[in-house]
């Protein structure tokens, strides 16, 4: 009724709103006319967080009711039904999955065309990212043919993942140039190759009294993998002695060594065998003093004398050639 007064109603509420009065204001008493009052409101802003995980970087683009719009990669608040548009850039090595957006209460949010509206409550936005596989292939090869000398080591690591391979032992004489394969896994398939090498091994020239010449020493080295050809006649002497070839023993057992093998393994001892020359006087032999018969010369002369024929240790008995 006219006059009476007018008490305000309570105030108000509405989702991810705040209400800010009444628009005309409210009389105190009932004035002589009807009259309607309009609720006032002021919509809500509600935090953003987001959550950055290894593996890619989540921006978010929010459009308010006005068709304003920012992009960040922060925390950052946006109104009530404002638009979110989510997009990520995927770091190297990972694969983007999905977004996961929750509320505060714990309510998850529906992802509608990589984005959703805002709701009256604050949200946190994550992502997750699964990092990419990829192959680990270690070749073992010989080094002088490029064949396999044992079977290749494969493995599926994930992106960032550390290795650590031992490589296989020596075998008959070849080693791994690489004795631990090591590194982390890439954004891409690795294969490495591990290169076996011929070892080096030591021969020790035993001439035995006689002189190596063209370049030959007595302490020398050969290659596994490779012929090591020994000193021929041409290539050692000994005054009085015909060259009769190398041997593993004193003994001069079985059959001379010519080369080391190349399939041959550790360190050699070779002995040179000699057989001695036959002197034989010249047709012309003058005697100083002994004597001659048919078929043989006894002959005498100072034993510190150099030999009395070529070729000849220093002798008293010299059978006569025909």
């Amino acid at each position: 009724d006219y006059g009476t007064a007018i008490t305000a109603p309570a105030a108000p509420t509405k989702e991810g709103y705040t209400f800010t009065g009444w628009t005309p204001a409210l009389p105190a008493i009932m004035p002589d006319y009807d009259f309607r009052v309009i609720a006032q409101w002021q919509v809500n802003k509600y935090n953003i967080t987001i959550n950055q995980v290894t593996g890619g970087t989540i921006t978010i683009s929010v459009v308010d009711n006005f068709g304003n719009a920012f992009r960040t990669t922060t925390d950052t608040a946006a109104a009530y039904n404002a638009w979110v548009n989510l997009s990520v850039e995927t770091d190297a090595g990972y694969t983007f999955g999905d977004y996961v957006v929750t509320t505060a209460s714990g309510i998850p949010i529906e992802i509608i065309n990589s984005g959703f509206v805002m709701p009256a409550e604050n949200v946190t936005i994550s992502a997750n990212f699964e990092s990419e596989k990829h192959i680990l292939t270690i070749n073992y090869i010989y080094s002088t043919s490029g064949n396999n000398i044992y079977p290749s080591y494969k493995d599926t690591l994930e992106y960032g993942e550390s290795y650590s391979v031992v490589s296989p032992p020596e075998n008959d004489g070849f080693y791994p140039s690489i004795d631990t394969v090591s590194g982390v896994m890439g954004a891409e398939d690795i294969t490495i190759s591990v290169s076996y090498l011929p070892r080096v091994y030591q021969v020790t020239l035993h001439p035995r009294g006689g002189m190596l010449l063209n370049g030959f020493t007595s302490d020398t080295t050969y290659t596994r993998g490779q012929v090591f050809w020994l000193p021929t006649a041409d290539d050692i002497v000994r005054e009085g002695y015909s060259f009769g070839g190398w041997f593993t023993d004193t003994n001069f057992n079985g059959n001379p060594w010519i080369a080391i093998p190349n399939v041959a393994t550790g360190d050699w001892d070779l002995y040179a065998k000699w057989d001695l020359l036959p002197c034989l006087a010249p047709e012309n032999l003058a005697l100083a003093s002994g004597s001659l018969t048919a078929t043989s010369a006894l002959i005498t002369w100072n034993s510190n004398q150099n030999n009395a024929f070529g070729g000849c240790p220093k002798l008293t008995t010299v059978t006569i050639g025909t």
